[in-house]
């Protein structure tokens, strides 16, 4: 045991797989052990780097050539087994057919009927150029369900922010104008077709609003909140609160124009027993965000609401491709 740098070899214990091939002594008494894979022969001796009667690999990994055979045909084994499984599409590539037919149990006993298996070629040709099969369909739609989850989800702390947002327009609307005045939510949040980067719309109802009454609760708002309160073009408050951006928009006012009047009159009944409608919009606004467009919430909502009137029974994957192409966008 003493050895230093020295090597013994020892006889292998035949006529048994992965038996002892060789021992090693090291200075540092360290045993190295190597088991041989193969099969070794009945009596038959041997040295380390001496033949063996038992079969042996090269690379000593005990497959040799016939595993390389083997892993080297897995992608051709495998295919010329989906090619004889109807459930594959490779099945129905192998009869010229791009993809499985969608009620492909009723054509399996017809797959030797030159009339039928032509018919069927027939209709996959007359396809449209963005037909998907529905295994593809469903992934699609699945991964856009999940994206619409994540982008209109909020936490705790962000409803809670927009709860005392909405506190503090109440405040400032019944100082300035009166207590017959009534703040309610409205817009995209009340619709439930917002995202979590959505506007905060709140609308100021129970009284006409004009220009002079709209400077008073401009001023009042400018007390209550640290940022600066604006009027856009259109005539509503913008001003940023805890939660973000609140739009605060007075349902009756003698300085709206024709247009914007029309879209708030779209109120949240519009998409009321709708979850489909209402979804489809949330994949609009993903879609377009992700390609950094901005459009109009309105002008999405319309757009699905007019592709909904169309085809009703369509869902919300089907309803927001629609709506793309009815906004010019290119659909993916």
């Amino acid at each position: 045991l003493a050895l230093t740098g020295v090597w013994l070899a020892l006889p292998s214990f035949c006529g048994w797989p992965g038996c002892l091939g060789t021992a090693a002594l090291s200075g540092q008494s360290r045993i190295a052990l190597r088991f041989r894979s193969g099969f070794g022969s009945m009596g038959g001796h041997s040295n380390e780097g001496s033949g063996s009667s038992g079969s042996s690999d090269s690379d000593g990994n005990g497959l040799g050539d016939e595993s390389d055979a083997y892993y080297d045909g897995y992608d051709g084994n495998n295919l010329r087994a989906n090619e004889g499984n109807p459930n594959h599409p490779s099945f129905w590539k192998k009869l010229g057919i791009d993809h499985r037919p969608d009620n492909w149990k009723a054509y399996v006993s017809f797959v030797d009927d030159p009339i039928v298996m032509s018919d069927l070629r027939r209709q996959a040709d007359e396809r449209p150029d963005d037909w998907v099969d529905p295994a593809t369909h469903k992934r699609r739609r699945g991964l856009l369900e999940f994206k619409i989850n994540q982008a209109a989800c909020r936490s705790k702390e962000e409803r809670k922010a927009a709860g005392r947002d909405a506190v503090k327009v109440v405040d400032a609307a019944k100082k300035a104008l009166g207590g017959q005045a009534m703040v309610l939510k409205n817009g995209s949040q009340a619709k439930k077709t917002d995202l979590n980067t959505s506007d905060l719309d709140l609308k100021i109802a129970g009284t006409q609003m004009t220009s002079q009454t709209r400077s008073l609760l401009q001023q009042e708002l400018q007390r209550t909140f640290s940022g600066k309160v604006e009027v856009t073009r259109k005539g509503i408050l913008r001003v940023q609160g805890e939660s973000g951006q609140l739009c605060i928009v007075p349902m009756r006012a003698d300085f709206y124009d024709e247009e914007f009047e029309a879209t708030i009159r779209l109120g949240k009944n519009d998409f009321e027993q709708k979850p489909e409608a209402r979804k489809a919009v949330r994949a609009v606004k993903v879609k377009l965000q992700e390609a950094g467009v901005d459009v109009k919430g309105y002008k999405v909502e319309c757009a699905v609401q007019k592709a909904e009137a169309e085809y009703p029974d369509d869902d919300f994957y089907d309803l927001a491709r629609r709506a793309m192409d009815l906004l010019g966008r290119e659909r993916k």
